[in-house]
């Protein structure tokens, strides 16, 4: 048990415990109990049950049972233990209209309030606590109270720093902020057409006429001219607007014209970005670039002009806009720089007004027709949740920004939030049975029903492998060049990046789980039926068997984290799991686990080992003695774990996914599959595959790159096994579990009453 846990675990006992009636003040008459309790004159002490308990409380119980109601002084409650309990919400006990008291609604999860993920809470009125749900996908977002006089807002720009540090800018309504809580007006009389947020130098906006930064309040410089995008590296800005005086450039304490003769022949500009001093670039009816030393063009597009250029990095740069022809239908146009070469693509869907990038695999644009997002090409963004229910939208967005995982999107009269993670459409490969992934845009599915291999490259799903004559259980992979894929009557096929080779595994039994950790170091286990298994392994030149036996129980899946750490599960009445010590294969402790059998088993390293499998088990071993068994909140059946580091772990089975929530598994709704058969696990993301084909989960906070990006989110971004206000890069961000009657983070004050909670809706309504 973690030191948070058992601090959880204290607390929570020690408000089950409180006495039902207070003790007030010690008089001579008062008795001391054998527990230390002091009772109060007139009641006596029940120490089995550490209370007081009145005579008028045990009189209201004679002849009634425990759990009937009983009629003791005012209020009502119930008995127990001999003794009439006052119904209150906050002693621990479920009793008269609550739904909660003390622990989540037992037997709920978010997900059976239309949420898709989370951890449940009970608030201290005894009902049901939402604050710890969250949605995947776009999101609204409250939006600013109408300014006086204009019933409508137009938002041009939105820059976010995070979730709770958020600004709108706007036209005769200037500038909002959002601090998680509330918005308010920062300056109401001006109009700003762009911003650039930096953490050491502020906030610089530039409008009509007039140039704004944030560094200690609001400071203005007036200029005649009217200035449509900001961008700063530093306190090295660039603003560029309208001609004549297409750019400025400041350097924190003044402003000077560019005269450069590639920006003097772009006439206006629209928008500025880089990726460093030395590498910027500004477009209007083309794009110019800096260099460093000069600007020239770069690319000419006659019939277009665009809007709004964003980057991931000095190789994946996007502009967009329209095609100014004089067409009475408005047409989008975009344009990307790979570090080769421009793409260039139109949509009918409209002009594009804004585009925004977080890194390479979240990259949005925003215009008239909507959102969009590029994985390789543009693709319009469904405006609806999980559950496909619609948001409430309009056509039209004017801006998009804010970091990785907390993109906002702004309309007329709508702001949408993306949290970074959210599912793909479902895709149909037939009925995959397991899943390997070397990454978020290299991923394999294998099936034994239609004994099929298919390959994932980023954005499609297409057939691999030669024609099988048998079928597939298994797939794993040191590389995207090193895959290895195992089925029927021992069959392994091999790739190497350019052919698929047929190999002689060393046993001619059904393969049913593949692991390794290097080329030369991989596990294979089989079994033909419950009087058979077999281990055997691949030294890079050839398959060898470790170990063939005839028992009473199928072996089912293995894990290795090097030539001397296997783990093999299996069992049938019984929890069976063999460790594989480079020698032999030796039985573990399994006491403690109950019934099998345990069905697949992955670890994120050698002392930190998963297995999961039927009737809800999932067990842990962490180097100790013997596995214990972890509450996974499910009687289903789990067929799938995996993960991509030891705080980045998912279960899967029978319409159920669970991720590792700190020492929690909390549930996932999963749209569109019935049954999760196989799970690959990259930090960026989560394949699942099932009946109903395969479906992945993208989560772009997740990086397993130091530090924790999110203290909010759940995840454990940079994968070191502590999430959120567990990890100390979250040490000055708070850890208090709102609204759940625990002391978190041991600083005295529970629940509404800890400052850390000042952003949670149902503390901000107390």
């Amino acid at each position: 048990m973690t030191r948070a846990a058992a601090r959880r675990w204290f607390v929570a006992a020690a408000l089950m415990a409180a006495p039902t009636l207070a003790a007030g003040c010690v008089t001579p008459n008062s008795l001391t109990c054998s527990d230390g309790r002091i009772c109060p004159p007139g009641s006596s002490c029940d120490p089995d049950h550490h209370r007081c308990v009145t005579g008028a409380q045990a009189a209201a119980c004679l002849g009634l049972k425990d759990g009937d109601g009983c009629p003791a002084a005012n209020p009502s409650g119930t008995c127990r233990s001999g003794a009439c309990e006052q119904y209150i919400c906050g002693n621990g006990i479920l009793e008269s209209d609550e739904v909660c008291d003390g622990a989540p609604p037992p037997g709920q999860s978010c997900l059976d309030y239309g949420f898709d993920r989370g951890l449940l809470g009970c608030t201290s009125r005894c009902a049901p606590d939402l604050d710890g749900c969250s949605l995947f996908a776009w999101t609204t977002w409250p939006t600013p109270p109408p300014a006086t006089n204009v019933p409508t807002a137009y938002w041009n720009a939105v820059l976010a720093r995070g979730d709770d540090d958020v600004y709108l800018f706007g036209q005769a309504v200037g500038i909002v902020h959002w601090d998680g809580r509330r918005w308010s007006q920062e300056a109401p009389d001006i109009r700003v057409n762009a911003a650039w947020g930096q953490s050491a130098y502020g906030v610089f906006a530039v409008g009509n006429g007039v140039m704004r930064g944030i560094f200690n309040g609001w400071t203005t410089t007036k200029m005649d001219v009217d200035l449509t995008g900001v961008w700063a590296s530093g306190l090295d800005v660039y603003a560029v607007g309208s001609a004549p005086t297409s750019m400025l450039h400041g350097d924190g304490e003044s402003w000077t014209q560019v005269t450069d003769p590639a920006v003097l022949a772009q006439g206006s500009l629209s928008s500025i970005w880089g990726s460093g001093s030395d590498d910027v670039y500004a477009v209007g009816t083309g794009v110019i670039h800096w260099d460093g030393s000069s600007w020239s063009k770069v690319l000419s597009w006659d019939t277009v002009h665009f809007h709004s250029v964003f980057g991931s990095g000095s190789t994946d740069v996007f502009a967009v806009g329209e095609v100014a022809d004089g067409s009475p239908q408005s047409i989008g146009a975009t344009a990307h720089w790979d570090g080769t070469q421009w793409s260039l693509s139109t949509s009918a869907s409209g002009r594009l007004n804004a585009v925004w990038a977080g890194g390479p695999n979240e990259v949005f644009a925003a215009g008239e027709g909507g959102l969009f997002r590029w994985n390789g090409s543009w693709a319009s963004v469904p405006l609806a949740d999980a559950h496909n229910r619609p948001l409430i939208t309009h056509d039209l967005y004017t801006a998009i920004g804010g970091t990785p995982g907390g993109v906002f999107a702004v309309g007329d009269s709508t702001i949408l939030h993306w949290g970074g993670s959210g599912w793909s459409p479902t895709a149909s490969i037939g009925k995959p049975t397991a899943a390997w992934a070397s990454g978020p845009d290299d991923a394999y599915t294998v099936s034994r029903y239609e004994a099929t291999i298919n390959h994932w490259d980023g954005s499609s799903w297409s057939a691999a492998g030669p024609p099988a004559e048998g079928w597939f259980d298994a797939v794993w992979g040191s590389g995207p060049n090193d895959v290895f894929v195992a089925g029927s009557a021992g069959g392994v096929l091999h790739w190497d990046g350019r052919l698929w080779s047929p190999m002689l595994s060393g046993t001619n039994q059904e393969i049913l789980s593949l692991w390794g950790d290097a080329p030369d170091d991989v596990f294979a286990v089989g079994a033909n039926d419950p009087t058979q298994g077999a281990l055997v392994h691949w030294d890079g030149a050839a398959w060898s068997a470790l170990w063939s036996q005839q028992y009473d129980a199928f072996v089912n899946a293995v894990w290795a984290e090097d030539r001397k750490h296997a783990f093999v599960v299996g069992g049938g009445s019984q929890s069976l799991i063999y460790r594989w010590d480079g020698t032999a294969l030796n039985p573990m402790d399994t006491t403690d686990l109950g019934p099998g059998p345990l069905t697949a088993v992955w670890g994120s390293g050698p002392i930190d080992v998963f297995a999961v499998g039927n009737g809800g088990l999932i067990a842990h071993w962490n180097g100790g003695a013997k596995w214990t068994a972890m509450p996974s909140g499910t009687t289903q059946n789990l067929h799938a774990v995996a993960g991509s580091g030891p705080g980045d772990v998912f279960v899967g089975g029978d319409g159920v996914l669970l991720h590792l929530r700190g020492d929690v598994w909390e549930p996932i709704y999963v749209p569109g599959l019935y049954t999760v058969t196989g799970l690959a696990v990259t930090p960026q993301r989560v394949f699942v595959v099932g009946d109903q084909g395969e479906i992945h989960l993208d989560r772009a906070s997740v990086t397993c790159v130091q530090p924790e990006l999110d203290c909010h989110d759940g995840w454990d971004n940079d994968c070191d096994g502590r999430a959120d206000a567990d990890d100390s890069d979250c040490a000055d961000q708070g850890g208090e579990q709102c609204a759940n009657l625990i002391d978190d983070d041991g600083d005295g004050q529970i629940d509404c009453a800890d400052s850390d909670c000042a952003r949670f809706p149902s503390c901000m309504k107390q």
